[in-house]
């Protein structure tokens, strides 16, 4: 924390050499950074969308197998409830459809918003339902579809392409992390997101990191 002060970063990730430093979310910047000269191409945009409702699809078959009663339960290591996480996956893409869409900024407060009091298996399965639902439409209507125009996020402005990635792969790791929790409560996963769903995406190999 006193490093981070005294680089003057108010939030995390963070990538410093010496005293320069720069917000670490957005991997063509830190690549710039640390004299990266070539990173794997990103997925076209269409198979991003494509990615992405996989991943939503994905979540709401799991979020439904979970038992009701185990929803206030804890993941490990953060005092945050199964039901907030679960409600969090389907905030990360409708975030984006706000900003693609509308140029509302991607905020870190906007992902902190946990899931309404009394959020049931079923109500946050119909939030993805709506979610999913917004992102087609928008991919239906807009017509760049190279996405290659600006959006504002709270780590500063990128392409839509960049964003659309990074939604895709953080609301996956999410569902990761759903699957795991049904390994830990002995619950075979209806029909489980492999590896090779993922491929294309700049995921952590570990479920808990990110």
């Amino acid at each position: 924390m006193k490093l981070l002060a005294h680089l003057g970063a108010k939030s995390v990730p963070v990538i410093s050499l010496g005293a320069k430093w720069i917000f670490a979310q957005d991997l063509k910047v830190v690549a710039e950074f640390c004299g990266i000269e070539k990173l794997p191409e990103k997925l076209p945009p269409a198979t991003l969308v494509d990615k992405l409702d996989m991943v939503i699809s994905g979540a709401q078959r799991f979020i439904a197998q979970m038992p009701p009663e185990r929803l206030n339960d804890m993941l490990p290591g953060r005092p945050r409830p199964y039901r907030d996480l679960f409600y969090h996956i389907f905030v990360i893409p409708d975030l984006f459809v706000d900003a693609a869409k509308d140029g509302k900024e991607i905020t870190e407060k906007g992902f902190e918003k946990g899931a309404p009091e009394g959020s049931t298996t079923d109500s946050i399965v119909a939030y993805g339902e709506e979610v999913k639902k917004r992102v087609h439409d928008w991919w239906d209507k807009v017509e760049d579809k190279s996405l290659d125009f600006m959006v504002p996020t709270y780590y500063g402005e990128h392409t839509a392409h960049d964003t659309l990635e990074r939604t895709t792969w953080h609301a996956g790791q999410h569902v990761r992390q759903v699957m795991f929790i049904h390994d830990t409560l002995g619950i075979r996963t209806d029909q489980p997101l492999t590896d090779q769903d993922f491929a294309g995406l700049p995921m952590p190999k570990s479920v808990w990191d990110g």
